[in-house]
């Protein structure tokens, strides 16, 4: 029989030996990981080209992942993961039986922040838009008047705005202003973005709170007209009142927001 070798120099042998090839086996894996997260990434980058290229546009279909897989020389699973990440993020969308498509703009704004809608749109890194549609002295309803702290039959300065984010329509804006407390509104250009803006840059006040109710409202044939959806789909409807110092308010707003491109987020803690 014969006798094995048991010495220290022969135990140390071994083991160097075991580490050496374990060492090299998870290099091995750390590399084949590399090479995947890479071919991942490539995938992502492809069809972020794709969609920031204009080539894809919102509804369109993106390559399946059958051709992904081919096009990147990786398992199919590997495409399919990459695809998963992009959804996860809000970017595609999957449909049952039809593949998977570029998702429609959605923004999505927490509540807790006052911002205006061009502040908050250039905070998540989009491009804010205005159309005027309707600038007049009007005698407000009991509500508008209630909430601006106005006697009834005060005239108001009305303004309706379409508002888009990257050229896609958000929403319809309909603000009151009290103008025999700041006769200076009348001379703002509400073309322009920013309603708070013009109103602490151009009139010197402090905008300082706000209160803001939210609630759902079918639209009407006028409102699906210029926010072009169908009469009687759901939209979104706050209602805000803006304060300046000394609990005034400057402004009262409603806002009809098409709810597939826009969305609240309140965070909640416990």
């Amino acid at each position: 029989m014969e006798k094995r070798d048991f010495s220290n120099t022969y135990i140390l042998d071994k083991v160097m030996w075991i580490l050496i090839h374990y060492r090299w086996s998870i290099c091995l894996y750390h590399i084949m990981e590399e090479i995947k997260m890479a071919r991942y990434q490539d995938i992502q980058n492809y069809i972020m080209s794709l969609i920031n290229s204009g080539y894809l546009k919102p509804g369109d279909k993106i390559p399946s992942e059958r051709e992904l897989a081919q096009r990147f020389n990786v398992s199919r699973m590997t495409a399919r993961m990459a695809l998963i990440d992009l959804v996860q993020k809000g970017l595609l969308i999957r449909k049952a039986g039809k593949g998977t498509f570029v998702n429609e703009l959605v923004i999505e704004q927490p509540l807790g922040k006052l911002r205006s809608f061009t502040e908050e749109i250039k905070s998540l890194g989009h491009k804010p838009g205005s159309k005027l549609l309707l600038l007049e002295t009007v005698k407000p309803s009991l509500e508008v008047a209630k909430s601006l702290k106005l006697s009834s039959g005060t005239k108001v300065l009305k303004v309706v705005r379409l508002r888009y984010v990257d050229e896609k329509i958000m929403s319809l804006n309909t603000s009151f202003f009290p103008i025999s407390r700041f006769p200076e509104l009348l001379n703002l250009d509400f073309s322009s973005l920013s309603i708070y803006e013009l109103i602490e840059k151009k009139l010197g006040l402090r905008i300082v709170k706000a209160k803001q109710y939210l609630s759902a409202v079918d639209a009407s044939a006028s409102q699906a007209k210029l926010l072009q959806v169908q009469k009687g789909s759901a939209l979104l409807f706050l209602k805000r009142i803006t304060y300046v110092m000394n609990d005034i308010p400057v402004e009262y707003v409603e806002v009809l927001f098409r709810p597939d491109r826009y969305t609240f987020i309140i965070e909640l803690y416990r």
